[in-house]
């Protein structure tokens, strides 16, 4: 099982008051390697059968391997959120191909986090959170527990020793801004990386 990483938000100078990103984040730079590792394997990897679940997104249907776990994802930190009557966290479906992304080249880098702190696509979001050489899907749920279990900063200022909690419950201060997430993309790797990206 591997070891928790959680990412600092985007500097205040990229943040709003409510969180929001001041301009669209849209950075050409691109991690060819590991999109074209992905892209090759998607295009050789016989699709996972899925069912299809009337309340699912559409794309459970057309062959997305992760789909019913980014559900999953998605549902289990909302679990958390509902200890604190916190309301739910939107699935964020058009930053899930990202969230592959950078899983995928956290993977081949070995380094948590480096897809999002080099922005090598978009959207990204402003936070992040990894579960790094975790498995897979099935082992997702004890890594969001680990991260909810790291509790609040004693400050309310984002700190990394709460970071996880912190993002996952998307409402604290960093360097003095106030950052509020709305939603989740949750991204996997076939190298069993897992993260989620807050926005």
């Amino acid at each position: 099982m591997g070891m928790l990483a959680a990412c600092e938000p985007d500097p205040p100078a990229v943040m709003r008051q409510d969180g929001g990103p001041d301009r669209d984040v849209t950075l050409a730079r691109d991690a060819n390697t590991a999109a074209d590792a992905r892209e090759a394997r998607d295009a050789t990897a016989t699709p996972d059968v899925l069912t299809q679940d009337s309340a699912a997104p559409v794309d459970a249907a057309v062959g997305d391997r992760y789909a019913m776990a980014r559900i999953d994802c998605v549902a289990e930190i909302n679990r958390y959120r509902a200890m604190l009557s916190l309301a739910p966290y939107e699935r964020w479906v058009e930053g899930e191909a990202c969230a592959d992304r950078m899983a995928d080249f956290d993977a081949m880098t070995g380094q948590p986090h480096n897809g999002f702190n080099m922005s090598i696509c978009s959207p990204r979001g402003n936070g992040q959170n990894e579960c790094p050489r975790y498995g897979g899907p099935d082992q997702l749920n004890g890594c969001l527990g680990q991260m909810w279990a790291e509790g609040p900063s004693p400050t309310g200022e984002w700190d990394l020793a709460h970071g996880h909690y912190l993002n996952m419950v998307g409402d604290y201060t960093y360097s003095g801004n106030r950052v509020r997430f709305t939603r989740v993309a949750c991204g996997f790797s076939a190298g069993g990386w897992m993260l989620q990206n807050f926005q």
